[in-house]
């Protein structure tokens, strides 16, 4: 009946930013093992207990595992799967546990993941240590299951059921869900809600936790709004009573970014805002594409939008219209056309792409992907946009504000390291501090930024790449040599007619056909030279074979393969010169410009060392030194350079996703490595700080959970920091990072306080402890379950008095007695009055439970107490009782009341589960589950009466 929590990851928050960290924690419950969430973004590759443990988890946990459930499509919290597999497949795992989450979930995360990487591998000396076969496997149906909302999935352990996942809208990002787990046996409630959104956006509506999650048993969550000193400046401390900022509605922060934007715009100056690849963009992208088509800026100011995979991302958001808002459902269904149709807003793969508006000299808005500003379009538009003082760079989500990767290839110059923040997270700290001193940023600020460089591959570094080639290519062609092996192996089972036991299928000739009438398949044509002898034994392959249909037979001739002059005619027909022909064993010609090395080109033996131009076009034929091979081609005149230069970036990118940080050679040029270097950046463009990032705020997350009332609360991203990763920093502002999380712990203690004194004075078991805060790690033990055990009568449980004119007859020695009744409302019930023996029924364990004894005048003390309970009274009120009146006394009680009206009554809900209902002659009822709200409420309306 217990549930162990353990966090993997992500309970510490680091005092140096603001962002969420990734995070990874272990649920064992009903004999199911789930891991929740397994996060990884950018900041993580600098991590090497993340690392660490996620190796664990693959070499230890992960066969264990019965399922991962992931939340929303950000990397905090999809990013680490394909890391996870990959590692469990160096491993030697087999075993891989099922992933479970939403389809928009399960598409926008891969493309998150496919932009990351594309960034990344860009740079060059970013080291992803996953390849883009990890992710397809990872996002595969074979290992991606994917849900609907409120859709139930029962999970078995022992081949029974044991266990049911329930996905609920949770705002934020598209597809984005808190989990309810529920156990079968007793219908407890752990639910899973690490972020949610309680704000209804543009293109989201708001989250269902008050709905679905109302009096869970366990409650898994994490404090609201950032960390870090942008979250400080949103807290109270002991040194200023009020914080410096206050969280803003919705509305008010859309207004103030368009505002922003078209300030800069109007001025001259051109507005970079980071974005992340495939969440929070769709929102941004809705607000300003509206505003445009509003106010018809087409032709007056651009507005793009640039990320490697933009145009997946847009079309993908187009077909998910029914996991978005209804207004947008409703718009798309009515003849104002497609709400994802962005006609106003230029898609770009790449920034080159934005070189035709830049040549409009229109003031432009570029929403950019590489939020961290330290890779991507983001990174090269703000090198651009920096020098200029009427520029602004638009900062909306403190998630993107990590640590920077410091892992790169070896021997890489990477210049002078000055921080280990991202330029991002630079930007954000500077605007903070200014903020905390109550003064304005400066004009000129530095910061220090990653810049791409590229060169030539020289010395040992080249000659481990040309290695590292010739290992690849020989595995390459032992591969096709295995792949060319099973096509012999399916030719010679075909000429031989065998079937799946071995056995020769039945020929023409046992079918009574004529002779002159067979094809001789088997039989070289009379021009053609005698068959070389077949190196393959075809009785190697007769219990491999399976019986073939009668087809057609094989004529064996060569036709054409080799050479354009050779097409409708034989190998042996060529009408080229037979000197130049090489044959391989069969006696096929070979096209020697298919089979160049890669390294020093064609064997010498054959071609005398000597390359054609389009094997140097192509980048073959460097030898160690660097030196080009020499080509075969006479003459200087004929043009090498077929490629344009949308294939040639098309092949640079190929090769950059390897993740090497090396291009292949190219038109006679030598192999490059592309790297990044720190530099120091001046900035004098306007920083400005915009929460957009859609996740509920540290006071509306305290509200949350007086609503909610949970029994019990696990609170995520309030553990202590590692030993070794203890500084200065940390110790100074450990308690100010804490502060959220201590602040929502004593909501949760007002809460369970307020259920302690119901609970005691029902002698129902109260747990010792309302919340935990647990580390990396450790592990949280709860008892939890709703005290239902199997009972049997053995004899009637009804309170019973005798009857005077009953003419039935009884047994000798008994008395006939009537059920005594009581009338509750609009409903009769029977009393009852049983005790509990003590003992056990031998089948099953059920308790027995029988009627107590009373004496004579426990009976009629009992009659007594039954009379006067029937007994009606009357309630007085000085005046009529309104409900408005009511609203205000229960909404400072610290509840939230909704006051509506309807025909014949009026009502006031109150948390989302009691009812206040007065008619038209004033007479109020109250309904709802008896819980400690449920008796606030009725106290508060019987304070306003009278009892006679």
């Amino acid at each position: 009946m217990s549930l162990l929590v353990t966090p993997i990851y992500g309970s510490y928050t680091s005092p140096d930013t603001p962002a969420q960290p990734p995070s990874c924690t272990l649920i064992e419950y009903a004999g199911v093992r789930i891991l929740l969430d397994v996060g990884m973004d950018e900041g993580s590759l600098s991590d090497a207990t993340l690392i660490d443990r996620l190796k664990w988890l693959a070499e230890d946990v992960l066969p264990s595992i019965d399922a991962i459930l992931v939340c929303d499509s950000g990397l905090t919290s999809i990013g680490g799967v394909p890391m996870l597999f990959h590692l469990y497949k160096m491993v030697g795992g087999s075993k891989m546990p099922m992933v479970y989450g939403t389809f928009p979930t399960a598409k926008l995360g891969q493309m998150s993941i496919y932009d990351w990487h594309a960034r990344c591998s860009y740079d060059g000396d970013v080291r992803i240590p996953f390849e883009l076969d990890d992710v397809d496997e990872a996002f595969s149906t074979k290992r991606f299951f994917t849900m609907k909302y409120s859709q139930i999935i029962t999970l078995k352990t022992g081949g029974k059921n044991a266990l049911t996942i329930t996905p609920h809208r949770a705002g934020r990002y598209v597809g984005a869900c808190f989990w309810v787990l529920k156990r079968l046996q007793d219908e407890t409630e752990v639910v899973c809600a690490p972020n949610y959104n309680h704000a209804k956006e543009r293109h989201l509506d708001a989250c269902e936790l008050p709905k679905y999650a109302g009096a869970a048993d366990v409650l898994i969550t994490r404090p609201g709004g950032p960390g870090g000193a942008l979250g400080r400046l949103y807290s109270s401390s002991v040194d200023r009573r009020k914080p410096i900022l206050q969280a803003q509605p919705w509305t008010k922060r859309e207004g103030e970014f368009v505002d922003a934007i078209m300030s800069t715009l109007r001025l001259g100056g051109n507005v970079l805002v980071p974005v992340d690849a495939s969440g929070r963009v769709i929102e941004l992208l809705l607000l300003l594409s509206a505003h445009w088509k509003r106010q018809r800026l087409d032709a007056a100011y651009g507005l793009a939008w640039v990320g490697p995979m933009t145009w997946n991302t847009s079309n993908f958001a187009r077909s998910q219209l029914e996991w978005m808002a209804s207004p947008l459902g409703r718009q798309f269904d009515s003849a104002m056309g497609h709400p994802l149709d962005f006609k106003n807003i230029k898609i770009c793969s790449k920034v080159s792409e934005l070189d035709d508006m830049f040549a409009k000299g229109l003031p432009m808005t570029i929403l950019a992907s590489g939020s961290t500003l330290d890779s991507g379009p983001a990174r090269d538009l703000i090198i651009k946009f920096a020098d200029k003082a009427e520029n602004t760079i638009i900062l909306s989500s403190p998630q993107h504000c990590v640590h920077r990767n410091p892992i790169r290839s070896i021997g890489t110059p990477i210049g002078e390291i000055k921080t280990h923040l991202s330029a991002a997270a630079q930007l954000l700290e500077k605007w903070c501090v200014a903020k905390a001193n109550g003064e304005e940023m400066d004009d000129s600020i530095e910061i220090d930024v990653l810049v791409p460089k590229r060169e030539p591959l020289v010395g040992d570094e080249l000659e481990k790449f040309i290695i590292e080639e010739e290992a690849a290519l020989k595995h390459k062609l032992e591969k096709e040599e295995e792949e060319k092996l099973l096509r012999e192996v399916e030719l010679a089972r075909g000429r031989l007619h065998l079937g799946e036991d071995g056995e020769p299928e039945p020929s023409l000739s046992s079918m009574n056909v004529d002779d002159s009438a067979r094809v001789q398949s088997n039989v070289p044509l009379a021009s053609n030279p005698p068959k070389k002898k077949s190196r393959f034994d075809s009785s190697l392959f007769l219990k491999f074979s399976k019986r073939k249909p009668m087809c057609f037979q094989i004529r064996e001739e060569a036709v054409g393969i080799s050479y354009p002059d050779e097409i409708g005619k034989g190998v042996f027909e060529s009408s080229s010169s037979t000197a130049n022909i090489i044959e391989d064993d069969y006696g096929i010609g070979i096209n020697l410009d298919h089979f160049i090395d890669i390294v020093s080109g064609i064997d010498s033996s054959k071609t005398g060392g000597k390359l054609n131009d389009e094997s140097l076009r192509r980048g073959f034929g460097f030898s160690i030194g660097g030196k080009q091979a020499q080509s075969n081609q006479r003459s200087n005149n004929i043009d090498i350079s077929e490629n344009t230069e949308e294939d040639l970036q098309m092949l640079e990118a190929a090769d950059l996703a390897e993740g090497r940080g090396i291009i292949r050679g190219r038109n006679g040029n030598p192999p490059v490595k592309v790297f990044s270097v720190h530099e120091t950046l001046e900035v004098l463009a306007e920083i400005r700080y915009i929460p957009l990032e859609g996740r509920v705020d540290a006071r509306s997350a305290r509200q949350s959970i007086r609503a909610l009332q949970p029994r019990q609360v696990v609170v995520l991203g309030g553990g202590q920091p590692p030993p070794d990763f203890i500084s200065n920093k940390d110790l100074i502002h450990q308690k100010d990072s804490l502060s959220e999380v201590s602040r929502l712990c004593d909501v949760v203690n007002e809460v369970f306080s307020s259920q302690q004194v119901h609970l005691n004075s029902d002698n129902i078991h109260v747990p010792k402890k309302a919340y935990y805060a647990p580390e990396d790690g450790e592990t949280i033990e709860f008892e939890i379950g709703h005290a239902a055990y199997p009972a049997r009568l053995i004899d009637t449980p009804y309170v019973v008095q005798k009857s005077e004119d009953s003419t039935v007859s009884l047994q000798k020695g008994m008395v006939f007695e009537e059920l005594q009744e009581l009338s509750l409302g609009d409903y009769t019930v029977s009393l009852v009055d049983l005790i509990a023996t003590g003992q056990k029924v031998k089948d099953g364990g059920a308790y027995v439970l029988a009627p107590r004894q009373k004496s004579t005048e426990e009976k009629g003390t009992l009659s007594t107490s039954l009379r006067n309970a029937s007994r009606s009274s009357m309630m007085i009120s000085d005046g009529d009782v309104l409900l408005t009146d009511l609203r205000s006394e229960i909404i400072a009680q610290g509840m939230k009341a909704e006051y509506s009206t309807h025909d014949g009554f009026q009502q006031l809900v109150v948390s989302n589960r009691i009812i206040l209902r007065r008619t038209l002659e004033g007479k109020i009822n109250v309904e709802g589950p008896l819980c400690e709200d449920f008796y606030a409420v009725r106290k508060i309306v019987c304070s306003h009466y009278v009892t006679l």
